[in-house]
């Protein structure tokens, strides 16, 4: 899946709002692009290997930064960050297959994996997005993704990264982790 298709199928069913891309192994610089136009966004991450906010936005986050929860008005997916053996790490970490396997597994199955270089990036679409108006809202959805992570780390065996927050940042297909020397495709 290429980076375009994947973040329109991402953001799909938002209206208004605005999506970011990080350049993180780069100039480490954001920039915010209307969750309408996320081809832009797509061909930005491509050109630069950069990484995109899980959840959509308000307004675009001030001064290049990749943005806050407080400043989150909708998500789309559930997600869940899963290092695996796949990439160098400083701890110990579950099997790639093994991850991979787990996760078709379960009673309700990711709706997309990405193979982020070093691990996997499981994502569960919601049927609509879920607008989220104030601070409980926020804090009722960081809770969701949370237990679902934790769900996810008692089915693969091993304790994984609590990526819950809800202004993470995660790879995007059809781009390069520059974490690695070469780098490696995300796909």
């Amino acid at each position: 899946m290429q980076a375009a298709t994947f973040l329109r199928t991402y953001f799909a069913g938002l209206d208004d709002g605005y999506a970011v891309g990080f350049d993180l192994h780069g100039s480490r610089s954001a920039l915010a692009f209307p969750v309408t136009d996320t081809d832009a966004l797509a061909r930005w991450c491509t050109d630069n290997g950069a990484l995109f906010g899980v959840c959509a936005y308000k307004a675009p986050p001030a001064n290049g930064s990749r943005g806050v929860e407080d400043g989150v008005s909708a998500l789309t997916a559930v997600w869940c960050d899963v290092d695996t053996d796949a990439g160098t790490h400083a701890r110990a970490v579950p099997g790639h297959d093994h991850v991979r396997a787990v996760l078709a597994s379960l009673e309700v199955p990711p709706s997309l994996i990405v193979d982020s270089g070093g691990g996997l990036h499981a994502y569960w679409m919601l049927r609509e997005p879920w607008e989220l108006y104030d601070a409980r809202e926020r804090g009722d959805a960081k809770a969701l993704v949370h237990l679902v992570q934790q769900a996810v780390s008692v089915a693969v065996g091993m304790a994984i990264d609590n990526t819950s927050d809800l202004a993470r940042i995660l790879r995007v297909p059809g781009t390069w982790s520059r974490k690695y020397d070469p780098p490696r495709p995300v796909q």
